[in-house]
């Protein structure tokens, strides 16, 4: 099995879209070990998952653009048994309801890498890089940079904690709407591989593409596909909320 760490934190370049794909882990950058603690931005906010959203969390699982990429949605008790009372094991999943201003938009969660366990990223030995999976719950709200600009957020805030060193994150090959989501929010292709999913590209994002990508998006001179305009991600390829969660180490 082809995996991550065999490859080194560089980059490949972004040539055409369809070269490209993506999957990630992530802490909490206030406090890694108080999950209890939200996200927060002038526009977006990250709250903890709690047992009150999931049965909104399944809801959106179940929609076409959601379950195109996520697979069959769990049930509200699977979902209790991955994400909530796994939430105190350690470098457990953390997951999070995002929110525009008031409004929940999507889901997003991160992860540490090394050590997921389940096949996933088996080869990796560097204790600071994360991993993100993430959707918009609104099909309606696809095509408005909204999926970037919350990516975008959410990264920042991981690399509010110094202990964080690199985002990674895997697509589908053929979710090119991702792709270039991912590439637009400041994630470079690194290499294709093979994860207990099938085929993924691998891509990841540091501080300074992170950097990048947010002048890019300031600029009127970008490239419109790096401005606010243009596709945003449908979601993680993962096949199910589950599967997902293996890379998270729960235990």
């Amino acid at each position: 099995m082809e995996t991550v760490a065999s490859q080194p934190h560089g980059e490949y370049v972004l040539g055409e879209i369809d070269a490209n794909v993506e999957n990630a882990h992530g802490l909490p950058l206030s406090d890694p070990l108080t999950p209890s603690a939200a996200l927060s931005s002038p526009d977006f906010r990250f709250d903890p998952l709690t047992q009150q959203h999931l049965p909104m969390l399944r809801e959106w699982l179940l929609r076409p653009h959601v379950a195109q990429w996520w697979g069959d949605a769990e049930s509200i008790a699977e979902l209790h048994s991955d994400y909530i009372l796994a939430a105190g094991e350690p470098n457990a999943t953390r997951a999070y309801i995002a929110k525009l201003g008031a409004e929940p938009i999507g889901f997003i969660q991160s992860y540490v890498v090394m050590g997921s366990g389940g096949g996933w990223w088996e080869d990796e030995t560097d204790p600071g890089a994360r991993g993100i999976d993430q959707f918009l719950c609104e099909a309606r709200q696809l095509n408005q940079g909204i999926g970037r600009r919350m990516i975008r957020a959410f990264v920042s805030r991981l690399f509010g904690d110094a202990g964080v060193s690199v985002i990674q994150t895997d697509p589908d090959p053929t979710n090119l709407r991702a792709v270039r989501c991912y590439a637009a929010a400041g994630f470079r292709a690194v290499t294709p591989v093979i994860t207990p999913d099938g085929p993924a590209l691998l891509m990841r994002c540091t501080r300074q593409s992170l950097a990048l990508a947010a002048e890019n998006a300031a600029s009127p001179f970008a490239p419109a596909d790096l401005r606010q305009q243009g596709p945003d991600a449908l979601g993680h390829p993962a096949k199910s909320v589950k599967t997902a969660l293996k890379r998270g180490a729960l235990r």
